[in-house]
């Protein structure tokens, strides 16, 4: 994960947005321990925190610059190959390795439709100069978070709530409503509610659209773009949706792979670990993979390592890791 976080504030200078924006980073600065980078212009500010995972290379850190765009983007499109390799016949050229010049590149060539073209995850805020507007979209279930704040003509965003709480537009109200669900059900956010008053959320599959006018916001669009319930397979047999699940199943693990670091698994014995993990060793027979595991014992509680171990005796090639978090440690960290 990386940390995204800006924002447009035209009646402040740039040496005070600068401070503000190294305030906000650092309020996230866990998720991005690999690099750190700020871009300004005439009252908009975008600031990134890099983990990096695609493209290890420094030419890949962000804020990125693409022929006159500028973007943070916190994520990652698994099909971004696919994608790159159709700019190039369409006469995009690209100077690193990483997904974010190709979902910059995806924008000018589709405009706020690229986003239908990614499979992957992502939160991100791109400066159009030529239109002078914001582009900012999360993927189509929320995985990559994106929190705003807008108010008394500016707005500010970022990956986490804590990022906002160093700027001047926070207030410390909370949102009572949301704050019953998240105690009764455990939401983080409830449509573009959070547990702030003043904290919004850009809800999972939209897209926002800040458009400027003479240096101050004019408009700002919120869209859905995709959603769950399309009926595409509808019509089809059980066995007919039986055999493209597991089609599409195995189209996703094969693009989840695709990292210039280590890739491993949290493995905790249940149906979706398990099967992930199956796939992987599948597709990769015989290749050493992690896989992490929390487990609890004692009375009443829930060892889930047989079940792990069964995997584990199936797949020899898993290096597995096991945690066994004290009362302590779950008091103090979690």
């Amino acid at each position: 994960m990386c940390g995204i976080a800006g924002f447009f504030n035209p009646r402040i200078n740039k040496e005070k947005a600068l401070e503000s924006i190294e305030l906000m980073l650092q309020a996230i600065a866990h998720r991005g321990p690999d690099a750190r980078g700020t871009w300004w212009h005439d009252g908009l500010l975008l600031g990134h925190n890099r983990l990096s995972i695609i493209d290890l290379s420094h030419e890949a850190d962000q804020p990125m610059q693409y022929q006159g765009n500028a973007m943070v983007f916190n994520g990652e499109v698994y099909n971004y190959l696919e994608i790159r390799n159709e700019l190039i016949k369409k006469g995009y050229r690209f100077t690193t390795q990483s997904d974010t010049e190709v979902v910059m590149a995806s924008y000018l060539e589709w405009g706020i439709d690229c986003v239908n073209h990614f499979i992957g995850m992502w939160a991100f805020a791109l400066y159009d100069a030529k239109n002078d507007q914001v582009f900012a979209s999360r993927d189509r279930f929320g995985i990559k978070p994106f929190y705003y704040i807008h108010k008394d003509g500016s707005f500010y965003f970022a990956s986490e709530l804590k990022g906002l709480k160093p700027t001047p537009v926070f207030s410390n109200e909370l949102n009572l409503n949301q704050v019953s669900r998240g105690l009764q059900m455990g939401w983080l956010c409830y449509n573009d509610e959070t547990y702030f008053d003043s904290i919004s959320a850009l809800p999972a599959a939209h897209n926002l659209v800040i458009k400027f006018s003479s240096n101050e916001i004019e408009e700002i669009e919120i869209t859905r773009y995709w959603d769950v319930y399309t009926g595409e397979y509808q019509d089809i047999s059980f066995a007919e949706k039986t055999s493209r699940f597991k089609e599409m199943f195995a189209e996703s693990i094969a693009l989840h792979m695709r990292s210039d670091v280590p890739v491993a698994t949290c493995l905790s014995g249940g149906l979706d670990s398990s099967a992930i993990v199956s796939e992987v060793q599948q597709q990769h027979p015989g290749t050493s993979y992690k896989s992490f595991s929390i487990y609890y014992d004692g009375d009443g509680d829930v060892d889930e390592r047989p079940f792990i171990q069964k995997v584990i005796e199936k797949y020899p090639s898993i290096d597995p890791f096991y945690k066994k978090p004290s009362d302590e440690e779950v008091r103090t960290e979690f």
